[in-house]
Formats: C-alpha cells, structure tokens, sequence
C-alpha cells in the first residue's frame, strides 16, 4: 500500500501547525518587552514587573479553563480561531491606551486568550502522529514557537527605535489575526465530542480540575507528575521574574542598546529552533527525568552569571557575560519545556491531556505571576544582584524537588483512562 499520500497530508499539516505556531508566538513576547520599556520610561521597577506578570496571572487562570472547554467539546481548532479574534482585538486596542495602569490591565487581557494556543495545540500535536515519536514532535513543534519568540524579541528591540507605541501594536494585531486564519486549516486529530458547553457543567468541571476531590487526584500524582509541577513552578519564579526586569536591567544597569537588547532576549528562542529537537531526541534516549533536571539546575545558574554582568569596566565584557548568560539559559529551557512536555504526554490520559497540559502552564504562570512580583520587590528594597541571586534558589530546590521526587516514564505505557 502506497503511503505517499498520508505522508503528504502529514508534512502539509505539520506545516500549518508550525506557522501558526510561529505566528502565535510573536506578539506575546514583543509586547511584553516593548511594553515594559515603555512603562519603564514612566513608572517603577515594581510596576514594569506587572507587565510580565499581568500575562501569567492570565495563563494560571485561563489556561486549564480553555483546556476544561476543548476537552469537554474537542472543537480545539474552533476555540483558538474564536480567541485568536478576540486577542487581536485586545492588541489593537492596547495601541489606543497610554499611561501605566491601562496598558497593564490590556496586556493581561490579550494574555487571557493567548493562554489558549499552549494547552489545546500541544495536544493536537501530540496527537496527531504518535508514530514519530512524541518528544520528536514537540521538539519540531516548539522549535517553530521558538523562531517566533525571537522575532518577537529582535523586533522588539527595533521597533522601540523605528516605530511609534501605536505603530507598534496595530501590527502586532495584524500579526495576531494571520496566526488564527492559518490555525483554521489546523486538522484536529482529537475527535469532536457529545459535551454540551453548559455553564454549570464547565464551571463545575473547572473547579474540579483545579481542585479535585480527594478520590480523583491519582491522575495527578502519576509518577510524581505533581512534584514535576511544583518544579516548573519554581523555575518558572526564577526565569520570569528575571525576564520581567531584564529589558531594564540590560539597557540602565549593564549598558547596552536597546538594539542590543532585543538581540540578547531573541537568543535564547532562536537557539531553541534547534534545541527543542535536540531535547525532543534526548527524551527518547537517555529519559525525561534527566532532561528536566539539567533544565531546572541551568536556569539557576542563568541567574548568578546575570548578577556578575554589571562587574567588569569593560563593555565588551560585559556583553560577553551576558551572551553566556543568555547560552545557558537557552539550553535550560529547552530542557525543560521538552521534559516536562513529554512526561505529562506519557502519564496523561487522551480524555485529560489538554488538561494536563493545562496545569503546566497554570504551574508556569503561578511562576509568572510570583516571580516579577519577588524580584520586582526585591530591586526595589535591594539590588539587582542580590535579588537575582536569591531567586536563583527556587531553581536549585525545584531540581532537587525532581531528582527525589519524580520517576522516570521514557518506558512505561501511556495510561489508559477508566472514564
């Protein structure tokens, strides 16, 4: 039997998937970083960490509720396309708002429906050809995620000095809208189900999700799957809280460009593009345990070269440090985003993947909300070294937190739901 055609229909969709990925990813990044230099130029430290934080108190809210709704209806496709509209939207109109307070509270709001995209794509890409491998998939994935968290940051750095505040986000709202009409000619590979969306019955869901009753938590703790969360959690703290800062830190306290900036920040997703496929082959050879503890263990270490930046007279040098800096940390998250992936792909069952995937960004945002507001505090009574390096802490503990507490899964089965 001649396979060509199914082939074909595989690489064209994984195609799709991948510019759309890329797409989705651009926004995100350049306004949160072009937005927290703008705020800069007019509020605090504290308040330029609520840029970042406004957009993972967003995902720790909204990311298992979009996961609750395509999991009860697997219409994920219809969902991203529906927040894809309603995203843009937010981001034309974050264009139209000046201040500090206004655009904050904008920039959370098109991270409400940007907290669709992780949970339900993930889990049409892990589901659509399980034959090449799941870390494989993720890796080729997040790598185009990856291109376009780069182009975000490089962007970033020179429309801060090409483009005018509005310019700047009506394009990215223009941006926005191509990513959802590419992501309507997704295929969704999870088929559509019987669930009525019913408030009740969604809210109901919901909080059982997030709070389950104390006989249904076994899908939770599969393998140490909730000491796992607890680990990105923590690590999320440690890296976000630092980003929050960074573009402040790099431009007033190291001394760079603005240009150079964005260069700096675009590193770390551009050398993801091949990292995240070089995790997602190390995951099927050597476990996930092990990748995501090299993950946690490096993000730590990103922290404590960021504190010695500011220690040479040399701008040269300086800039070195940083580019180190920026290495290491390129190869922790991937790391870490492969590892974790794949080990809620291999515990989760189908009916509860898009949820699980969920809880890791709800993990993650817990990070992203904690975290700018810990550093963003500490700046303000301390330092930026000290603060740096007391956050690097929560990165160490989450990779003890694994070592002890998680369990290997590269050879097990996929659990098979009893629902």
């Amino acid at each position: 039997m001649d396979d060509t055609p199914s082939l074909r229909r595989s690489t064209h969709q994984g195609s799709i998937i991948g510019v759309s990925a890329l797409l989705w990813s651009i926004p995100t990044n350049l306004a949160t970083t072009t937005l927290a230099v703008f705020v800069g130029q007019q509020g605090t430290a504290f308040q330029v960490s609520l840029v970042t934080m406004s957009h993972f108190f967003a995902l720790l809210l909204f990311a298992p509720a979009w996961g609750v709704i395509a999991d009860i209806t697997g219409k994920h496709r219809e969902i991203l396309v529906g927040a894809g509209i309603v995203g843009s939207a937010m981001l034309f109109v974050l264009g139209f708002t000046d201040g500090v307070w206004s655009p904050i509270l904008l920039r959370g709001l098109y991270a409400v429906f940007f907290a669709a995209f992780p949970p339900l794509m993930l889990t049409v890409v892990s589901e659509r050809d399980e034959t090449q491998g799941r870390g494989r998939a993720l890796g080729i994935f997040n790598s185009w995620r990856s291109v376009g968290f780069a182009l975000g940051q490089f962007f970033a750095g020179l429309s801060l000095t090409l483009l005018a505040y509005l310019e700047i986000y009506v394009i990215l709202g223009v941006v926005n809208l191509a990513a959802t009409a590419v992501t309507w000619f997704v295929s969704n590979p999870v088929p559509a189900r019987d669930g009525k969306l019913r408030l009740d019955l969604l809210w109901s869901k919901f909080v059982t999700r997030l709070y389950p009753a104390r006989g249904d938590r076994s899908h939770l703790t599969t393998h140490g799957l909730h000491w796992m969360y607890v680990a990105v959690c923590l690590q999320g703290l440690t890296f976000f809280g630092l980003l929050s800062l960074l573009p402040v830190y790099l431009t007033g306290e190291v001394g760079i460009s603005e240009t150079l900036m964005g260069a700096f920040l675009g590193f770390n997703p551009l050398s993801r593009i091949v990292l995240m496929i070089v995790f997602g082959a190390a995951v099927e050879r050597i476990g996930r345990k092990p990748v995501l503890g090299m993950g946690l263990a490096g993000t730590g270490l990103f922290a404590l070269v960021l504190t010695t930046a500011t220690v040479p007279d040399s701008p040269l040098t300086r800039k070195l440090v940083v580019g180190i800096g920026f290495a290491v940390i390129a190869v922790s998250f991937s790391a870490t985003i492969i590892g974790s992936q794949t080990f809620i792909g291999d515990v989760a069952a189908l009916d509860r993947e898009s949820e699980l995937m969920g809880f890791r960004s709800t993990a993650s945002g817990v990070g992203g909300v904690l975290g700018p507001l810990l550093v963003g505090g500490l700046v303000t009574l301390l330092n930026y070294d000290l603060a740096f390096m007391i956050v690097s802490s929560f990165s160490f503990a989450g990779a003890v937190l694994v070592a002890v507490g998680v369990s290997e899964t590269a050879t097990n089965l996929r659990v098979v739901s009893h629902e």
